[in-house]
């Protein structure tokens, strides 16, 4: 971080800000404070060797699912909770999806349905 950031930082908000953890440490404490999910687990989701077949998220506790799509190719989301809904994201593109409890409730798969497998890295928010 520059001077003029860390300055800014510690200054309103020395509470919040560890210089050796840096600003997550602090988005994570303004969040708790805001009321917003303050809970942030990463999780990885490898595609099925099938193709066409959806794999669930590992069982998380979340409000949400978020990350960027960096697979290198398209992918869709399939929503098993209700209401049931399908979305697809694009390479490089982010990913934001609702949750009512818990990350399980999103299944994913590449949208192509090859069988090449990809690994999709996102992170799960939560409200403790």
């Amino acid at each position: 971080m520059s001077q003029i950031s860390d300055r800014f930082l510690t200054t309103l908000a020395p509470s919040v800000y560890d210089s050796d953890r840096g600003s997550l440490r602090m988005i994570a404490a303004m969040l708790a404070r805001l009321g917003q999910p303050n809970s942030i687990v990463s999780l990885a989701r490898q595609t099925n060797a099938t193709g066409s077949t959806y794999n669930a998220f590992a069982s998380t506790a979340g409000v949400r699912i978020v990350g960027s799509n960096g697979t290198g190719t398209s992918m869709t989301f399939r929503r098993v909770a209700s209401p049931a809904t399908t979305i697809v994201v694009a390479s490089g593109a982010a990913i934001d999806l609702p949750c009512v409890a818990n990350a399980s409730e999103w299944e994913c798969k590449r949208t192509d349905d090859s069988n090449t497998q990809v690994t999709l890295n996102v992170h799960v928010w939560n409200v403790v």
